[in-house]
């Protein structure tokens, strides 16, 4: 199935659903202050990095916008509408097979603004990847310098979509890949 067919669907299928499930749970908005927050997705996009052949001849690409990703840090909430949202993450995506596999890793930084209505949050920030590195068997070391992007984010309640724009600079020759991503995320604030 293709994962940006798959990516649209959970994330409209959580907002459509969000609603009915939630009922009569709306939660209180945060109270200014600190908090605690973190989120976890999936994005796709960017240029190919590997292409694996299987051993049945079929092909995957590794892209530089592929990830399956985890963060967490801190939301500062200056009022009822403005908010600071800062996080550490990390970004994996794979491809993987009995005889081997490839692997695209690295650490993003996120700082974004955020405007809340409601249960509405629109974010838009920076985001700096540390430490982009593709390995795997067989592979010489694929490592890239620390890039810095443009992230922007909508989330309702707790299902969000995010778009990144950023260039990854191959560190041995200077190539630019681009990492351009969409993706589909949820996001818990405490």
């Amino acid at each position: 199935m293709n994962k940006g067919i798959l990516i649209i669907g959970l994330c409209l299928s959580g907002v459509l659903a969000a609603p009915v499930a939630r009922a009569d749970l709306d939660p209180a908005p945060l109270d200014p202050g600190a908090h605690l927050t973190g989120d976890f997705g999936i994005t796709d996009g960017g240029d190919a990095l590997v292409t694996f052949t299987y051993t049945n001849g079929s092909t995957k690409t590794l892209h530089a916008g592929e990830s399956a990703y985890l963060d967490a840090g801190m939301l500062y909430k200056f009022d009822p509408s403005w908010s600071l949202k800062t996080t550490l993450g990390w970004a994996r995506a794979s491809v993987d097979a009995s005889n081997a596999s490839v692997s695209f890793v690295r650490y993003p930084l996120d700082m974004l603004g955020v405007y809340s209505y409601g249960n509405n949050h629109f974010g838009l920030g920076l985001t700096y990847h540390m430490s982009p590195k593709v390995s795997g068997a067989g592979l010489p070391s694929g490592d890239f310098d620390n890039a810095l992007g443009l992230v922007a984010e909508y989330r309702y309640w707790i299902f969000g979509l995010r778009l990144t724009s950023i260039n990854y600079k191959v560190s041995s020759t200077g190539q630019s890949i681009s990492g351009n991503s969409y993706g589909a995320f949820l996001n818990f604030t405490f």
